[in-house]
């Protein structure tokens, strides 16, 4: 009896890991290109320039210094890009794409996305083909395409 439950104890075990439960990560970037997992990860860019990409699962992506491109991929992704001229592209799920500090290049890509291109800078936003996406905008200096739902600060 107690090796049956062991044996059911041990194969519940891989299931969740092979299921993608356990799969997740946290990532720090060190220049460069830096992969995540098919998981739920958390990716943190480096003071150089980084090229990110997060794949399947809700990420968290942050850029830091640098020029950074930042790749969203299947799942609702946080992305950011931190300080410098960073592109970053949302995908498949409602994305929240960031710019922060710089001359940024930002896509929403499908779904019902949020980017925010509060900085005083000039970024070109193109919110993508979802049904609902959300731009908040520096007026005056941001130019955008395929945003449904237009804030200007």
């Amino acid at each position: 009896m107690r090796r049956t439950i062991l044996v059911l104890t041990v194969v519940t075990a891989a299931l969740l890991v092979a299921g993608g439960t356990a799969l997740a990560a946290t990532l720090a970037c060190n220049g460069g290109r830096c992969v995540g997992s098919d998981g739920p990860d958390t990716m943190f860019g480096s003071p150089v320039r980084d090229s990110i990409y997060s794949l399947k699962g809700g990420d968290l992506v942050r850029g830091n210094a640098g020029a950074d491109s930042i790749n969203g991929d299947g799942g609702d992704d946080r992305l950011s890009g931190g300080r410098g001229n960073d592109t970053v592209n949302g995908s498949d799920g409602e994305d929240v794409v960031i710019g922060n500090t710089g001359n940024d290049r930002l896509s929403g890509g499908t779904g019902s996305d949020r980017i925010e291109a509060v900085d005083g800078m000039r970024d070109v936003i193109s919110c993508g083909n979802g049904p609902r996406d959300l731009v908040v905008f520096d007026a005056g200096q941001d130019s955008f395409t395929g945003c449904e739902i237009r804030r200007p600060r």
